[in-house]
């Protein structure tokens, strides 16, 4: 372990980050850190002036160095990752590239600006003083000084940067609700693609250069997602028909209503049994919009709808908890009564 914080383990046929090679890495990111963080001890100093200068870790160009250096140069990207700035003087901070102002880097947030400069390279000191084609009034005198944008504390900690090595990307609790849902594989890709805007409709395909018709072949208004589930007058037929069955006091409006409205947090009780109904009439939406856009085949009655949603939910109840069950069937109870009224 404490080789580990001073040289680099050889990655040899590793085809993914594992634990102790993840480990190695962070504790060399350490010491970037320190060099950055104003750690004044005397070998961080000896460091400093040796390969930095008044550059940042990200700027020095030095072509023979260590073997020590040469390590913490291949972990500099991990270690981008969690790095932030306190700017001082600038001299050290890239102005695209690191992040001194706000949670990303400007070239980020304004990647077309970022694409068409010729200073990609440049400081925040030569952006200030005019150096380089941008300028500020802007007079910074401090020297720079790195924070840790992976802990609250903006201190260095290897337990966050391996943390982060180990596990890429962010969850979206929203969409763990869906996965949790006890509903076929294809119904949870379905609904994973409603809540990003992916079906197929006409909005989207327009986009596309699709040459075909813009509007809804139930109700000749244009179609969109929200049209589709929500505000058709078909479709308010068979949100009513739940309305009267749940005892809702409104339906939904739109897909953002839906989720304000009738979900909890995410990671809520009841989440899982709203999103399984929602499945339900989802489905039963899209397949009778696409029986019809497709195969000429059109319902005598929106009723017909609740009956077919109805026929999903009951198909998937089979896929539920013991825990769910009772919820899923007082649903399908209710649900069934005011059917039989319709």
């Amino acid at each position: 372990m404490y080789l580990m914080g001073f040289y680099l383990l050889y990655e040899g046929n590793h085809q993914r980050m594992d634990t102790t090679r993840a480990m190695n890495m962070a504790l060399l990111a350490k010491w970037l850190f320190r060099i950055e963080s104003g750690d004044s001890s005397m070998c961080i100093n000896l460091l400093r002036t040796k390969y930095l200068g008044n550059c940042g870790v990200f700027q020095e160009k030095v072509k023979s160095c260590s073997f020590f250096w040469s390590g913490l140069r291949k972990v500099r990207d991990w270690y981008g990752y969690g790095k932030g700035v306190i700017v001082g003087d600038g001299k050290s901070t890239r102005f695209w590239l690191d992040v001194w102002r706000g949670e990303c880097p400007l070239n980020n947030r304004f990647p077309s600006l970022y694409r068409i400069c010729w200073e990609n390279e440049a400081t925040v000191e030569e952006i200030v003083t005019g150096h380089r084609s941008l300028s500020f009034r802007r007079n910074l005198e401090e020297r720079d000084m790195g924070i840790w944008k992976l802990e609250e504390s903006g201190r260095y900690s290897i337990r966050s940067l391996n943390q982060f090595m180990l596990n890429l990307g962010t969850v979206d609790l929203r969409l763990t609700d869906i996965w949790n849902t006890r509903i076929p594989l294809k119904i949870q890709i379905f609904l994973w693609m409603v809540w990003h805007d992916r079906i197929q409709i006409a909005e989207q395909l327009k986009k596309r250069k699709w040459t075909g018709q813009v509007h809804c072949k139930l109700c000749a208004q244009k179609e969109d997602l929200n049209h589709l589930l929500f505000r058709c007058s078909v479709v308010i037929f068979v949100w009513c028909w739940v309305l009267d069955s749940l005892g809702w006091l409104r339906i939904p409006s739109s897909f953002e209503d839906f989720q304000a409205s009738f979900l909890g947090k995410p990671g809520a009780k009841n989440n899982c049994t709203h999103i399984f109904l929602f499945a339900g009439v989802c489905w039963a939406l899209w397949r009778t919009r696409n029986d019809w856009v497709f195969s000429d085949i059109l319902v005598r009655h929106p009723k017909h709808i609740a009956h077919r949603t109805f026929g999903f939910l009951q198909q998937w109840h089979a896929l539920s908890t013991k825990e769910a069950k009772r919820k899923v069937e007082d649903l399908l109870t209710k649900l069934h009564v005011k059917l039989q009224a319709l």
